[in-house]
């Protein structure tokens, strides 16, 4: 019996290793240093859209003009430079809501998904008695226009785990369409144009927005 488990050891074993011999080997290529310390720089720019009022319309237009052209680097970049913004523990609630819209900018996500969708991330203005709402704090209007909202909600649970998003949204999920140059950097007058949305938040806690930047 001894003898015949370990020729059926050997057997599998033989079987096994040509089969993952012939799978392919998929390189990512090495984003470059100057692009993703340009983008680095560009994503710390940002307004922090956490802090922004339902009401400030401009500022809220301008962090979406901020952070949509950034979505013309290659995805190697971007994910280069979201592991630097998201490894900077001083400024990690500051710098997780502006990777949280920008991700949702980049990535064509839905409006809404089932409630047992993974959700990486402790927002709770996200998640209501429908379910998730995938792309909160965006709003797509029917002409396609992205519209930023208040992120002013509490939070709740661990750190946002951006590159974990960033990595599940890009297998599931195609990048937006860009509009044309002429239009992609227009500015608005208002934010929304007069579409408003409010909700009531518990303020996030003093001792931790202290903590960050």
């Amino acid at each position: 019996m001894c003898a015949r488990t370990v020729a059926f050891a050997i057997g599998w074993v033989l079987y096994i290793l040509p089969s993952q011999a012939a799978l392919p080997v998929t390189d990512t290529p090495e984003p470059q240093k100057a692009s993703v310390d340009e983008l680095v720089k560009r994503l710390r720019e940002c307004p922090d859209p956490w802090d922004v009022e339902e009401t400030n319309d401009l500022r809220r237009a301008e962090i979406l003009q901020t952070l949509l052209p950034l979505c013309d680097y290659d995805l190697v970049t971007i994910r280069a430079a979201e592991k630097v913004i998201a490894s900077d523990s001083l400024c990690w609630f500051t710098n997780g809501a502006k990777l949280y819209v920008f991700n949702r900018c980049l990535f064509d996500v839905p409006e809404r998904a089932g409630r047992y969708w993974p959700c990486f991330s402790g927002w709770q203005a996200c998640h209501d008695s429908q379910g998730y709402k995938m792309m909160w704090p965006l709003v797509k209007r029917p002409n396609g226009r992205l519209i930023l909202k208040s992120m002013n909600s509490s939070y709740m649970g661990p750190g946002y785990q951006a590159l974990d998003e960033f990595d599940y949204f890009r297998a599931g999920f195609p990048l937006r369409k860009k509009k044309p140059e002429w239009l992609r950097h227009r500015t608005p007058a208002r934010a929304d144009a007069g579409w408003r949305v409010s909700f009531t938040a518990r303020p996030f806690p003093a001792a931790l927005r202290s903590a960050s930047c």
